[in-house]
């Protein structure tokens, strides 16, 4: 509708209402419905990089290089961002502690990378395999200290965006930034 209405296909006119109109959208509800396969982030994926291939001056150059400079994160890479962002409210008690204790078992392994390291359920079939608790865990486990206990949201967000700041336009995030599980955790892990 927007490309259709609206003639200029610049980026100060296209930009604004992709952010406005049309992200908030493909990103409504992001710890609920995440894709897991491929296909479907592809799908996901797709939206964006119809709608960036449409501004004038951009249409010859590759989807990441469209990204970095119309300075847009990839949609892949908002998600697993506000995955960690819903981990952080979560863990430091920004909702309600009645609803949300039994969300996450605390791993209390001091280890190298942070002190609020989380336990990852072990799952006996796929479809578990995907839930907001299991799938973050990896991510959240890896990132240091000084992150997860940041002193407020707003400082969170932004050591986030710094350590992972060579990720924002990757296509391809969770393959980039695959981390494999530690075999010592694992015996410990709990079962779904």
């Amino acid at each position: 509708m927007i490309l259709r209405h609206i003639t200029g296909r610049t980026a100060d006119i296209l930009v604004p209402l992709f952010v406005g109109l049309v992200r908030p959208i493909i990103e409504y509800a992001n710890p609920v419905w995440c894709p897991m396969y491929r296909k479907h982030i592809d799908l996901i994926e797709k939206v964006q990089k119809r709608f960036t291939k449409r501004i004038s001056g951009l249409n010859n150059l590759t989807y990441e290089e469209r990204l970095k400079k119309l300075n847009l994160p990839s949609l892949e890479f908002r998600r697993a961002r506000g995955d960690m962002i819903e981990t952080y409210k979560i863990i430091h008690g920004v909702y309600d502690s009645t609803t949300t204790t039994s969300l996450y078992t605390k791993n209390s392994n001091n280890t190298r990378t942070n002190t609020n390291k989380l336990f990852k359920p072990r799952c006996a079939t796929k479809k578990y395999q995907h839930f907001f608790t299991n799938r973050i865990v990896n991510n959240w486990n890896s990132l240091p200290d000084e992150i997860v206990c940041a002193e407020s949201l707003n400082v969170f967000k932004n050591t986030l965006d710094k350590h992972w700041g060579y990720l924002k336009f990757s296509v391809n995030f969770v393959e980039r930034f695959q981390v494999r599980d530690n075999p010592q955790e694992e015996e410990s892990m709990l079962v779904c």
